[in-house]
């Protein structure tokens, strides 16, 4: 089918005219009335009124082009706008997004913030809940320690109840053997004691126990300790007369778990300890020892070292005699002779020979307590004795020992030596490292 001119005006529009521009529907249209109207003009006139023609179209070809380059213009103007409007487009999203970026970090600061609110209000939360744990603990370590106060009061009123029962005993006792001499004698006695001094009675009270202190008769004792009631021998005569008296006794644990004695000897041959002793203040090691009893003779208890060097001499229960160089007359009693009661406290005097010079040493003792104590050995539940002595020179001994009914000796030590003017010259701790009894 033959194409027509709508048909190329049509094509023209597609192709954008010349395919250079590319112009409104509206603009092509009228350009293509006019070239067919001067198509027609030009059939019908002359050669001279084509070349005016010619002019008029050229005028109009110009001016086609001019509205060409003015739509090309406008056209830009319009693709400006839209890219300013793309940018200004663009420029409000980001900003949008900048926008909702702010907004989030702000919600992310205020729940960080409320977090850490939660967390703030969590840790006082415990905080006093610790407290309140704590102070209900206190509360309750406080009551504990009344109901063991009270416990323990309890406990040492039925003790003296017990011990002035035995004490009435032996009050009777002496009462029966007591006659008119013997209580002429005592008041001499004690009138003469007041006129002498400390070191003048103990030396009157050492030459009345020489005479008896191998007696086998429980009368000698008894006037011993009838007159001097409390006086520097009195825990060994004390022991002596319970050892020629005492029938067995049980002893059993307290409510604390703690034994006040046993009924078995204190030593027998082949105990054996081992000890380790140390700076108190930087814990360097000083020195080691062990030794065993390798002897009991007539009472006396003797220890030896491995080497079978005698080191010890104990009485049977407890009291001592040789340490080392030192010997003591009489023996030194550092625990109880039978029971182990907490407040029980006595006053021992003895004369010590250090390698043939002698002194006089007044011993205050007392047990003060009963602590549970944990040594290389393991761990014990030993009363807690302590003796205060001042020596010639003027220097001040502190000494802790910690025993445990059945084990013999001790099972620590704390020892202390300080000058005249409070200087502390030495302090040493002694402790069990191992220790095996023989067969009870």
């Amino acid at each position: 089918m033959p194409r027509t001119v709508g048909d190329q005006d049509q094509q023209l529009v597609r192709t954008g005219g010349t395919g250079c521009f590319d112009l409104p529907m509206g603009l092509w249209n009228l350009y293509w009335l006019l070239l067919a109207y001067f198509v027609v003009c030009v059939q019908s006139i002359g050669v001279h009124d084509i070349e005016t023609l010619g002019v008029t179209a050229k005028q109009y070809n110009i001016k086609i082009r001019e509205q060409e380059a003015e739509a090309i213009r406008l056209k830009e103007i319009e693709l400006a706008k839209q890219r300013e409007m793309e940018r200004q487009k663009n420029a409000e999203i980001q900003k949008i997004k900048e926008t909702q970026e702010k907004l989030k970090a702000e919600a992310d600061a205020r729940e960080r913030e409320r977090l850490l609110l939660l967390a703030e209000a969590e840790q006082k939360r415990l905080a006093a809940l610790a407290e309140q744990n704590r102070r209900r603990a206190e509360l309750e370590a406080i009551e504990n320690q009344k109901r063991l106060a009270l416990a323990e009061e309890a406990e040492r009123k039925k003790a003296q109840e017990a011990a002035k029962a035995l004490e009435s005993a032996k009050l009777a006792e002496l009462e029966r053997i007591k006659n008119l001499e013997a209580a002429r004698q005592q008041l001499e006695l004690e009138t003469m004691l007041k006129k002498e001094t400390a070191e003048k009675q103990f030396e009157i009270q050492k030459a009345e126990w020489d005479k008896i202190k191998d007696s086998r008769r429980v009368d000698d004792f008894y006037s011993f300790l009838n007159k001097y009631p409390s006086g520097f021998i009195s825990e060994q005569a004390l022991y002596a007369l319970d050892k020629l008296q005492k029938a067995k006794i049980a002893f059993y644990p307290n409510k604390n778990g703690f034994v006040e004695g046993t009924e078995e000897a204190r030593f027998k041959v082949g105990d054996t300890y081992a000890y380790v002793t140390r700076d108190y203040f930087n814990d360097n090691e000083i020195s080691r020892s062990r030794f065993s009893v390798n002897k009991i003779d007539n009472g006396l208890v003797y220890f030896s070292s491995r080497q079978n060097v005698e080191v010890r001499i104990y009485t049977e229960d407890g009291a001592l005699i040789k340490s080392g160089i030192n010997h003591y007359d009489p023996p030194l009693p550092i625990q109880p002779g039978e029971r182990f009661q907490v407040g029980k406290k006595w006053t021992a005097q003895t004369q010590v020979d250090r390698d043939g010079k002698m002194s006089n040493r007044t011993y205050d003792m007392k047990v003060v307590g009963a602590d549970e104590v944990q040594v290389e050995a393991g761990n014990f539940k030993a009363y807690k004795v302590e003796s205060y002595s001042i020596q010639d020179n003027g220097a001040k001994y502190h000494e802790i020992r910690w025993f445990q009914p059945g084990i013999g000796l001790p099972v620590k030590t704390e020892f202390s030596i300080r000058a005249r003017n409070g200087k502390i010259l030495r302090y040493e701790k002694t402790e069990l490292v191992s220790y095996k009894l023989a067969q009870r």
